[in-house]
């Protein structure tokens, strides 16, 4: 049985555009400032709220 390696290659993918609305980045920033101040991590809500930026920015750029 022969495989083909690129077959990711002949897929279409749809492009969508992310908006985030001003109630989810509120939803964003209440996250992190519950983790921040409820359970006093700073440090790990800073790095979830960066952590989902930088993840909504990937699929931003990203071209099929």
């Amino acid at each position: 049985m022969k495989y083909v390696t690129d077959w990711r290659k002949n897929i279409e993918m749809q492009q969508y555009k992310i908006t985030i609305n001003e109630l989810a980045e509120q939803d964003l920033e209440n996250a992190g400032d519950y983790i921040a101040f409820e359970l006093l991590n700073p440090i790990a809500a800073e790095n979830m709220v960066k952590g989902i930026r930088e993840q909504i920015n990937k699929k931003l750029i990203k071209r099929w």
